[in-house]
């Protein structure tokens, strides 16, 4: 599925919603953010209290804990709940080793054909340490490099994704690989907020639907179980760039 290259024209690129959040599957928290600087600390969902990892490749909360101290001295909502600090944590995207994995299945769906030079961008609902608002962000970018089913991982590299530390993969698990050039794929440094809260649910702002070109869901809903597309790839891209952002190849 990887290493052909992108024809500019027919570049394309989705909108995946990552992290923690309110919902069971989320973990029913959020990740903070600081408001004034738009740092923010990235925490992954839970993983499914019966997963069964290789030896060694199980990622544990207590990895996130240094980083959330430089939030929760701040404020108290951002010391991690009791009952996630010796959970397993499903860490993905990891930021470190530039991969994404998905079950091949509602995101793989708008997933599993995308090739090299197409994109995937990453947002999360954050809660603000100043007012406790929800902040809907962007916190990564990836420039796709190889997009790939896991279970043709090479073994030395199933340590790189969540999909591939699990000790087997379903046949419709994918992962992609992004381009590690530098600023072109990555954490972002400071996050960009994009949601604002309209007619019952957190949406894409108007004015950012519009700069993007649009994304082809109803009204810019915002939701884990809804993937776009972007309707106009190449404009996105062009606003992404124009914002002068810092990619970095680590989870915190």
């Amino acid at each position: 599925m990887g290493g052909r290259a992108k024809e500019v024209e027919s570049m394309n690129g989705v909108l995946v919603r990552v992290a923690i959040d309110q919902s069971e599957k989320g973990g029913r928290w959020n990740g903070p953010m600081d408001g004034g600087t738009g740092r923010f600390c990235y925490v992954p969902i839970p993983d499914k209290e019966d997963k069964l990892y290789r030896a060694g490749l199980c990622r544990r909360y207590n990895e996130v804990l240094l980083a959330l101290n430089e939030f929760s001295v701040k404020h108290k909502s951002s010391v991690l709940p009791e009952a996630l600090v010796n959970r397993s944590m499903h860490l993905d995207p990891d930021f470190e080793h530039l991969t994404y994995g998905d079950n091949g299945r509602k995101q793989g769906g708008a997933l599993k054909d995308l090739v090299r030079g197409d994109f995937v961008v990453f947002f999360s609902s954050l809660r603000c340490i100043e007012n406790d608002e929800l902040v809907y962000a962007l916190i990564g970018f990836y420039e796709i490099s190889e997009n790939m089913s896991a279970s043709s991982v090479e073994p030395e590299r199933c340590h790189e994704n969540a999909h591939t530390r699990w000790r087997s993969t379903k046949e419709t698990d994918i992962i992609i690989r992004a381009n590690p050039d530098r600023g072109k794929s990555g954490r972002l440094e400071k996050c960009i907020p994009i949601g604002e809260y309209r007619d019952g649910a957190y949406r894409l702002t108007k004015k950012l639907e519009k700069a993007w070109g649009g994304l082809e869901v109803k009204d810019g809903f915002l939701q884990r179980r809804v993937t776009p597309r972007f309707t106009d790839a190449q404009v996105f891209r062009k606003w992404f760039d124009q914002q002068g952002v810092t990619l970095i190849h680590s989870n915190n």
